[in-house]
């Protein structure tokens, strides 16, 4: 997870593969709130959720070798 001055990304390793990169899977043109935080999805365990209380959600997972992301919230 990156949040610098200009700019918010997800980033992910991948254990299992030490001979693959990290990826970045989003990025984010503002930082991030303060209350925002990730969290493993409880309905799909290779499935991550980001999270603004009180203003959206989004399931990121992987497809086909690339990221996908599925928005919950408004």
């Amino acid at each position: 997870m990156v949040d610098g001055p200009g700019l918010g990304a997800l980033v992910v390793e991948f254990a299992g593969k030490p001979k693959r990169r990290p990826m970045a899977i989003a990025s984010f043109k503002e930082r991030w709130a303060g209350n925002c935080y990730i969290e493993p999805d409880r309905t799909d365990r290779t499935a991550v959720a980001f999270i603004c209380p009180e203003s959206s959600a989004a399931i990121f997972k992987m497809r086909n070798g690339k990221p996908a992301v599925r928005w919950t919230g408004d």
